[in-house]
C-alpha cells in the first residue's frame, strides 16, 4: 500500500526536522551525519526522482541567479539532467555526449586534436650536422657544438674512395681496404677478344701448361699414359699388330693371331663386306624347331626349320630392347609351314603377323629393329626371281 504525503507536510516535517537534528533521513533513522537530507529505499529497489520539465517550462523559472547554483531538473525534451550556474542552465553529459574544450595552444577539428602555435618565436626546429659543427636551425641566436675534435676517433668527416688503377678501397682518417678489379678492355697472350668474357685464341699453347716442342716437325702424343712430344714415324703406317701390341695401349696384353683378322669386301659390291676370322664368315644365328619359341635376349639370327604346322614367334616388348636389331628368316616352303612373327605391340603400326615362307616374290625373310615403343620392318628378303 502507497501512502502520499502531500508536499506542504514534507516540508513541515523537514523545517520542524531543522530544529530537532542537523540531519533528516527518510526510510532511515540514522542518517548520515555529513548529509543533510539522506535518502534510503527500505527495499533497495527505489531512486531519488528530480522534478521532470519540458525545455519550455525550465527556461521559464524567473528570478534564477548564482544564489541558485546547483538547481537541477530532467528535461523531457531533451532527456537530459540541467543544473544552473551562474546564469546559465548547462546539461549533464554522458558517453558520446562529452565535448572537449580546446584550450590555449590546441585545436580540436573532428576526431583530431593538433597543436595550435600561438608563438613567432617559438618555431618547429631541427638538428643539423654541417661538416664538424652541430647546430638547430630557425635559432640564429642557439649556440652550434663543434665536432671537430673528434675526427679521427670516431667516423665523422671521413670520406670513402675507390681507386681503379690500384683496386685500392680507403676511408680518409681511417683504415684502407685492397679490393682486386675485374680487369677490362681487350684481352692479351694466350686470349683473344675483350672482358669480361675472353676466348682463348686460336692456335695458342698456354705458357706453363705445354711447353713447346724445341725440334720441327714433332706431333703432341701420349706414352704410357703421359703428353709428349714425338716425331713422326719414318716407316709406313703401322699394322694391327704393331699398334695393339705396343705399350699400354692393348692393355698390357699381346695381340696373338692378328694376321688371321681382315676385313674383306665383295667383289662384285664394294658396299657390302664382312667380318672374316681366319678367311670364314662368322655370326652367331639361332636354329629352332618347336611351334612356339620367344625371343631371347642373344638372339640376332632366327632360322626356323621346316616343321608340318606353322610355326610362332613372339618378339619381347619394343620399350625394353631400344635400337635391337632382329633378324628372322624361314625355311618353310608354304603357307602350311609358315613362320608367323608376332608381337603384344604393333609391327610396323599393325597388329597383323608377319607370315613368312618361300615363294616368288612373296617375303621369306625380315629385320626388324625396336624404337623402344613399337617393332619397325627396315628389310624384308625375297625370294630371287630366276631368269
Amino acid at each position: 500500500m502507497k501512502i502520499s504525503v502531500p508536499l506542504i507536510l514534507l516540508f513541515s516535517i523537514i523545517f520542524f526536522s531543522r530544529h530537532v537534528a542537523a540531519q533528516v533521513g527518510i526510510g532511515t533513522i540514522t542518517p548520515n551525519p555529513k548529509a543533510v537530507l539522506d535518502l534510503r529505499s527500505p527495499g533497495n529497489n527505489q531512486g531519488f526522482l528530480v522534478p521532470k520539465l519540458t525545455t519550455a517550462q525550465r527556461n521559464a523559472i524567473a528570478g534564477l541567479s548564482a544564489q541558485d547554483n546547483g538547481l537541477m531538473v530532467y528535461d523531457t525534451d531533451d532527456q537530459k539532467f540541467y543544473f544552473w550556474q551562474t546564469n546559465q542552465w548547462l546539461p549533464l553529459r554522458v558517453g558520446s555526449d562529452v565535448a572537449l574544450t580546446a584550450g590555449t595552444g590546441i585545436s580540436i577539428t573532428g576526431n583530431t586534436i593538433s597543436a595550435v602555435d600561438t608563438s613567432p618565436t617559438n618555431e618547429i626546429q631541427d638538428l643539423q650536422l654541417v661538416g664538424g659543427s652541430l647546430k638547430i636551425t630557425g635559432n640564429t641566436t642557439a649556440t652550434s657544438i663543434n665536432l671537430a675534435p673528434f675526427s679521427g676517433t670516431n667516423t665523422d668527416e671521413q670520406t670513402l674512395a675507390f681507386n681503379a688503377t690500384s683496386g685500392q678501397l680507403s676511408i680518409s682518417n681511417g683504415n684502407s681496404v685492397t679490393i682486386t678489379a675485374a680487369p677490362t678492355g681487350p684481352a692479351g697472350g694466350v686470349l683473344s677478344g675483350t672482358y669480361p668474357n675472353p676466348a682463348i685464341a686460336n692456335n695458342a699453347i698456354a705458357p706453363g701448361k705445354i711447353t713447346p716442342s724445341t725440334a720441327n716437325g714433332q706431333v703432341l702424343t701420349t706414352v704410357g699414359g703421359i703428353t709428349q712430344w714425338s716425331n713422326l714415324p719414318t716407316t709406313s703406317t703401322p699394322s694391327l699388330d704393331a699398334v695393339l701390341g705396343a705399350g699400354n695401349d692393348a692393355g698390357g696384353r699381346s695381340a696373338l693371331g692378328l694376321s688371321a683378322v681382315s676385313i674383306n669386301w665383295g667383289k662384285t659390291d664394294p658396299a657390302s663386306g664382312a667380318l672374316n676370322v681366319r678367311g670364314a664368315q662368322y655370326v652367331g644365328f639361332t636354329t629352332i624347331a618347336t611351334d612356339i619359341y620367344d625371343v631371347k635376349d642373344n638372339d640376332y639370327l632366327i632360322i626356323t626349320a621346316v616343321t608340318a604346322k606353322p610355326m610362332e614367334i613372339r618378339l619381347p616388348k619394343a620399350s625394353g630392347y631400344t635400337g635391337r636389331i632382329l633378324i628372322i628368316r624361314s625355311t618353310a616352303r608354304n603357307s602350311g609351314e609358315a613362320v608367323r612373327v608376332t608381337s603384344s605391340e604393333l609391327i610396323d603400326g599393325s597388329s597383323a603377323s608377319e607370315a613368312l615362307y618361300y615363294q616368288t616374290n612373296i617375303a621369306y625373310s625380315i629385320t626388324v629393329i625396336s624404337d623402344g615403343t613399337t617393332w619397325l620392318t627396315i628389310n624384308r628378303a625375297v625370294t630371287p626371281i630366276k631368269g
